[in-house]
């Protein structure tokens, strides 16, 4: 059986009572869970617990005890000189002291474990008193936080101190068997593919596989001759592939490998990948050809250090690594998909790094494990189409609650406005790809729609028929018509929104251009007032007559819609406008560029399976109203906000900037559509997904306006690429230092002015991305994150 945790069982010797020296307070060995339930449940803890309690608190050294961060020390020695960090458990036990706290922190964690807008739902794994009746409450560890930042994060929901003594590794808990609550997940192990998630993401920070810092240890003792001395196989075909494909995906340059500055770093990068792709011989062999210095001491000492502690043969492959696998695999049996000259593909929205989604050609690619509705929308989809049915679903499915609104992070409300407009080149199915979805999506709306009409079209006939004006019928209730054309003037778009009830209208428009029928206006003076009136609440909208028969209606303007259009088509449509607020309030989709005599894609049958999976979420949706407050999605919106702002910072790109305010609320819409879709209940799926769509949205608006926006010429076609990281462009020594005016050299190179040089480092100080120097000079911190 697996070891779960390391464990001192403090035996004692039968006839002298004395606790054995083998399990003095230094010893622990790795314990399963029948082990561990055995020790919990033995009738001589418990009299052992009593008698401390009762005033014997001389016999506490005698209890037993887990260490809760490890399964197993190096020799059963517990110390941090024998951490082992493939044995980390992934939990940790905050330990309260102060009795006042006790029944508080108790209910917290109670209510946080069960409470299913909390980051802690089910994350609380067992909570015993402790010898004193204190508390003892275990944890799962958030993926990619270190122990010290989780216990920071729990104590804060908890409302108790934060005690840094229970953050350090070979901590051990003195066990009373006393329990409140345990979890099913206490004592059951990991799986293998959610611990090679769990280090991956601890990788991708710098640290060590347990999350403490990666620092170059004193000796390699599992290491031998023959592993160090490993002779470099020379550089092939394939070889050579998988590492430009590495360096790709992680945004690596050669000069990266050769400046002096950041080797040590880029070489770690490589090798998060590598020691699961290359052999330690294939590895040195391309290493020789690109990295001069990788022969040196410092560098074999980091290549040994990975392959001796994370080569792992039974560890599950990442989905980027699979990739570059696959394509490898090509190569070996000669075919020539998989060339080193393949372009990249995109990178995932869901995880990838900022750096890495704006640096790619592509947009990001739709993420692997989707929401259940969005699943179910794609099914018959074609996969290279997917991205732009997911994106393009919201609007229709957006339009079917009355009067929903929910409370966005900055304490106003926000109702479910949508819209998706497909730009692309002609031919590539950016319209046909959408059309069976959206019009089975539509499909209650329409049927209760023609019910309506022909209600309409009874009473028009009757009014009409009617000559004297006190016998004229009254106008019917419940005339709602949502499903609606193009060809609508001012006055019956109100007076379908004054029907409405509080329902969005919706409409299919096949060109962008039919916006100026709705508008009303045409050529380059149309200020597309609607459609800026469409993504604000409160804005007004509507017309008042003197007429008894007229249209009177005032409100907002609801009206969702999906179109599409070509990259010319709409730089001309917008390009006296850039700065108006049309581009910020369209959220934007795609389809890939096919080639020349590319094949027809090939849909599944949208039949009544199809309509019988939509049903329940399209009702939960029609019975959804009110005002709601999703707590999950608003701290998705904080948390895509912070990372935002954070590659703001380290860009200084305001177009992005500014773009990215009015794509969050579209992400925290998508986000409580599929709560209320749901029944009113959270999938953990749904913030990778509003993640990639986010920034799949900010992605095309930097691609086809980027460059117009920051040039503000007509003429400028597609964006050349996305902001670039200022940082770490800025040249350093050796160390990391880099001066004042190296910081300016970097902002004029990148079309910035030197007034706000200043300010820029300012920020950096304060997010902790550099340090200031005695001397006038700044550092770089060791660890930038990107995202």
């Amino acid at each position: 059986m697996q070891t779960i945790f390391a464990m001192n069982p403090r035996s004692k010797d039968s006839s002298t009572g004395q606790v054995l020296k083998k399990y003095h307070q230094g010893y622990a060995h790795g314990a399963t869970a029948s082990e561990i339930e055995n020790m919990l449940e033995s009738q001589e803890l418990k009299a052992t617990v009593e008698a401390i309690r009762a005033g014997h608190e001389e016999l506490k050294e005698t209890l037993p005890y887990l260490c809760p961060h490890y399964a197993q020390f190096n020799h059963d020695h517990r110390s941090q000189t024998d951490i082992l960090p493939q044995a980390f458990t992934y939990e940790t036990c905050t330990d309260i002291d102060d009795e006042s706290m006790v029944q508080t922190a108790l209910d917290r964690a109670l209510a946080l474990n069960s409470d299913p807008y909390s980051d802690w739902q089910d994350q609380v794994l067992y909570i015993e008193y402790s010898a004193r009746r204190k508390l003892h409450i275990w944890i799962r560890i958030p993926k990619g936080m270190t122990i010290a930042e989780a216990q920071q994060a729990f104590c804060r929901e908890l409302g108790v101190p934060y005690d840094s003594s229970c953050t350090t590794p070979e901590r051990y808990i003195y066990m009373t068997g006393d329990t409140i609550y345990r979890s099913p997940q206490w004592l059951t192990p990991l799986s293998a593919e959610e611990k090679a998630e769990r280090t991956e993401a601890y990788l991708n920070r710098g640290l060590d596989a347990d999350g403490r810092p990666l620092v170059k240890p004193q000796a390699t003792p599992t290491a031998t001759k023959a592993d160090t001395a490993t002779q470099p196989r020379p550089a092939d075909k394939r070889t050579r592939f998988i590492m430009t494909e590495i360096m790709k995906k992680e945004g690596i340059n050669k000069a990266d490998l050769v400046n002096k500055g950041g080797r040590h770093n880029t070489l770690k990068m490589i090798l998060q990948h590598a020691t699961q792709l290359l052999t330690k011989a294939e590895l040195q062999g391309v290493l020789d050809e690109i990295m001069p210095a990788s022969k040196d001491k410092e560098f074999q000492q980091l290549i040994d250090d990975f392959y001796t502690k994370y080569y792992d043969p039974s560890q599950r492959l990442t989905v980027v690594q699979k990739e570059i696998f696959r394509r490898s695999r090509e190569i070996d049996t000669g075919q020539e998909t998989g060339t080193a000259s393949t372009p990249p593909e995109p990178v995932y929205g869901d995880s990838a790094p900022l750096t890495a989604i704006y640096a790619s050609p592509q947009p990001p690619m739709l993420p692997q494990k989707l929401p259940t509705l969005v699943r179910h929308v794609t099914s018959l989809t074609p996969q290279d189409l997917k991205a732009t049915v997911s994106q393009g679903m919201f609007p229709p499915l957006s339009a079917y609650p009355r009067k929903l609104q929910f409370l966005y992070a900055d304490n106003q409300y926000r109702e479910l406005r949508s819209n998706c407009l497909t730009i692309s080149g002609t031919g590539t199915s950016k319209d046909s790809c959408l059309k069976q979805p959206l019009k089975h999506i539509t499909m209650p709306m329409v049927a209760r729609d023609n019910i309506n009409r022909q209600r309409l079209k009874e009473y028009n006939q009757k009014f009409n028929s009617t000559k004297a004006s006190n016998d004229k019928p009254p106008r019917p209730e419940g005339l709602i018509i949502q499903k609606v054309g193009a060809d609508l003037t001012r006055a019956r778009l109100a007076q379908l929104m004054d029907d409405s009830g509080g329902a969005f209208l919706y409409t299919h428009l096949h060109e962008f251009e039919q916006w100026y029928g709705i508008e009303g206006q045409r050529g380059s003076n149309c200020q597309f007032t609607n459609l800026k009136l469409a993504d604000d609440e409160e804005n007004p909208f509507g017309q008042e007559r003197a007429g008894v028969q007229s249209v009177n209606y005032t409100g907002p303007l609801g009206l969702n819609w999906n179109a599409s259009t070509t990259p010319k088509k709409i730089q001309e449509m917008f390009r006296y406008k850039l700065t108006d607020g049309p581009i910020s309030r369209l959220c934007c989709a795609t389809t890939p560029n096919t080639g020349l005599a590319a094949p027809m894609p090939r849909y599944g049958n949208y039949d009544e399976r199809y309509d019988e999976k939509l049903r329940p979420y399209i009702e939960n949706l029609m019975a959804a109203t009110g005002n709601i407050t999703c707590h999950p999605a608003i701290r998705m919106a904080e948390r895509l906000k912070a990372e935002c702002d954070q590659y703001t910072l380290v860009t200084q790109d305001e177009v992005f900037d500014n773009l990215s305010h009015r794509a969050l609320v579209h992400a925290f819409r998508k986000a409580c559509m599929l709560y209320a879709a749901n029944g009113m209940k959270w999938e953990k799926t749904i913030e990778g997904f509003c993640r990639w769509s986010l920034h799949y949205d900010l992605w095309l608006k930097l691609h086809f306006f980027g460059d117009m926006i920051r040039k503000t010429e007509e003429h400028t076609h597609t964006s050349k690429r996305g902001p670039r990281n200022l940082l770490e462009q800025i040249k350093t020594d050796t160390e990391g230092v880099f001066t004042l005016r190296d910081a300016i050299t970097v902002r004029i190179a990148n079309n910035k002015d030197e007034a706000g040089t200043a300010n820029m480092l300012s920020q950096w100080k304060a997010r902790g991305y550099i340090q200031s120097m005695p001397d006038g000079k700044y550092k770089k911190n060791t660890a930038i994150h990107d995202r």
